[in-house]
């Protein structure tokens, strides 16, 4: 089955954009202290230590083996296989976990996007317009 998944690890897209913007990259981020982090609104003592924990070498290395794995390219909106109108809407996600053709091989692109908690009826659905 193609599709397009993505998400933050339980983290809203939201907070993650302030942090990005309130620290300057997403290195940053990672080499902030607690109280620089903690500056940043939203976000409150947990996920900065959930942050400061992280070990983000390992945890890029366990990333890529796993979307290896399962047959998954990961794109980012720099990404040049990353299209045009998903750069254009409000929020776009800066991740994206995709499996299938690339998009400009496609005449037209079709893409699910869903939810973590989908219902039996949307599961449904979704599984009969990917396998057509």
């Amino acid at each position: 089955m193609d599709g397009v998944q993505y998400g933050c690890r339980g983290r809203s897209w939201t907070l993650f954009y302030r942090l990005v913007q309130g620290l300057v990259s997403l290195p940053e981020v990672f080499s902030a202290s607690r109280s620089q982090l903690l500056q940043v609104q939203g976000l409150g003592e947990k996920v900065a230590g959930e942050i400061k924990s992280f070990d983000v070498d390992s945890g890029e290395e366990c990333e890529l083996r796993l979307a290896d794995k399962e047959g998954v390219r990961i794109l980012t909106l720099k990404s040049p296989e990353c299209f045009s109108l998903l750069k254009s809407i409000y929020d776009p996600p800066p991740i994206l976990y995709v499996q299938g053709k690339a998009f400009d091989t496609i005449s037209l692109p079709i893409a699910v996007l869903g939810t973590r908690r989908p219902s039996e009826y949307g599961k449904l659905i979704a599984e009969r317009l990917c396998l057509k």
